[in-house]
């Protein structure tokens, strides 16, 4: 085994040898033996692999802190809860007013012709014969 094969081996697999493939632990660990360049690479891989793991570890949970936020949660969500209900109505409300006053504008800006208003209150509207 090469440095280079040792340094690949130490990417995929880390720098513990139990994570080697057996198939080339024994050629590793003798260039480790053999090699102090080969050494001074597999400390370094340790080092990261200490760093990563440190890095990856989860942090200590503040179990005061945890029951304190999830109390503000529980105590918003009961606020919003009682006042959803009225927001809900208050919108409905203001869908319909909007609406309406939309409808109102429409027909505003329309031209009708008086004559076929008239027509459509006698009953003009309607073809000789439809009856």
């Amino acid at each position: 085994m090469t440095r280079d094969d040792l340094d690949r081996l130490l990417l995929l697999h880390g720098a513990d040898p139990a994570g080697w493939p057996d198939g080339v632990r024994a050629g590793a660990e003798a260039l480790l033996e053999s090699d102090p360049g080969a050494r001074a690479l597999l400390q370094r891989t340790q080092t990261l692999d200490k760093v990563l793991d440190e890095a990856t570890a989860p942090a200590p949970v503040d179990a005061a802190l945890q029951r304190k936020v999830m109390t503000r949660i529980a105590e918003r969500t009961a606020r919003r809860d009682w006042f959803t209900p009225r927001l809900g109505l208050a919108g409905a409300a203001a869908v319909v007013l909007v609406t309406a006053f939309a409808g109102y504008l429409a027909g505003a800006q329309m031209a009708i012709d008086p004559a076929a208003i008239l027509a459509f209150a006698d009953g003009g509207f309607l073809l000789e014969g439809s009856l």
